[in-house]
């Protein structure tokens, strides 16, 4: 990000880049600001349903009339949310990992706020509200990775990653004491929806504006800047992979691939779990009020967000005194 009295920052230019400019941040360091903003809207939109679904059922009672209740409510939203990981990838190289992962947020954002709307037209219209924003969240993740394959030197990886997933914590705590707080109103609970989409259509237009999928796309990244980044890249010798049949069946058979994926799923099971059902276990089991819920589910991601922050220096300053990679991640994932 640079400064200039003549050309307002966001034409930059190539040309501008000239040496009576005033470099303020690195772009990387925009663009990993960015996409903290992008997941703290995204689990804003995602878990403010986990705190206000009592009251809703509360204010609209047929949405337990012969249905398959809240349970299925809460669980849609993975429905959708499963199957695109994968494809979610494929579709940020061949399309850009910028609009992959923007428009996934947007198309969240709108989702959820037709989401009281749907929920007074009948149960099986908010599920597929739900099930559609669980599509849509799908491929932030996977666009997100592909971003900083083309943005982040290696020695920097880590913190810029941190940096960004970290809003998914960040998103997770202000939108439950929010929502809780939105609750505890007279008919209040449809305001968490509508804010939480305004905020996130508002990011949207702002991520499109700052950031490319690519240094190389960017007009403002200064020559300095994308040699670094494209050199520290070049120098890990990174692999160019197609999906063929070969490779796929190698996948298969790869004993870390396995041990990772496993960790990740029950890591994800615990962590999803607690997301999800946490505000009900306050709320019905130990007959918290709307506030009370929202800030006590919040407080294991206060936490997260603080170890996460502190695991992401931690992990760079522990390979850049010469521990390897394999042995960093493994301490942090045990």
């Amino acid at each position: 990000l640079v400064y200039n009295t003549r050309v307002p920052y966001w034409t930059c230019p190539q040309e501008t880049m000239a040496s009576n400019q005033k470099r303020i941040v690195s772009w990387r360091t925009v663009l990993s600001a960015c996409c903290f903003l992008g997941f703290f809207n995204m689990y804003a939109l995602r878990v403010n349903l986990s705190v206000a679904i009592d009251q809703m059922l509360t204010d609209i009672p047929a949405l337990t009339d012969g249905t398959p209740g809240k349970g299925f409510i809460l669980s849609a939203f993975f429905i959708g949310y499963v199957p695109l990981q994968i494809p979610g990838g494929i579709i940020s190289e061949r399309y850009g990992a910028t609009y992959t992962f923007g428009l996934g947020v947007l198309a969240t954002a709108v989702l959820t706020m037709l989401t009281p709307i749907a929920a007074r037209w009948g149960y099986w219209w908010l599920i597929l509200v739900r099930i559609l924003e669980g599509l849509f969240e799908a491929v932030t993740f996977p666009a997100h990775n592909a971003l900083w394959t083309k943005w982040a030197p290696p020695q920097e990886r880590t913190i810029l990653t941190t940096i960004s997933q970290s809003g998914t914590h960040v998103g997770t705590v202000f939108s439950l004491f929010a929502t809780g707080i939105f609750c505890q109103q007279a008919n209040g609970w449809p305001m968490a929806f509508y804010v939480f989409g305004l905020v996130g259509i508002a990011w949207f237009f702002a991520f499109i504006a700052l950031v490319r999928s690519a240094p190389a796309q960017h007009p403002c990244v200064s020559a300095e800047e994308r040699q670094f980044i494209e050199g520290s890249i070049a120098a890990e010798n990174p692999v160019t992979a197609t999906l063929d049949r070969e490779r796929f069946l190698r996948m298969l058979k790869s004993g870390p691939l396995w041990a990772i994926t496993v960790g990740h799923c029950c890591q994800n099971w615990g962590y999803y779990v607690l997301l999800t059902e946490l505000p009900s276990f306050f709320k019905n089991a130990l007959d918290f009020d709307f506030k009370k819920t929202g800030f006590a589910s919040a407080a294991p991601y206060v936490a997260s967000f603080v170890a996460m922050s502190l695991g992401g220096i931690a992990a760079d300053r522990m390979r850049a005194a010469g521990m390897s990679t394999a042995l960093v991640r493994k301490i942090f994932q045990t």
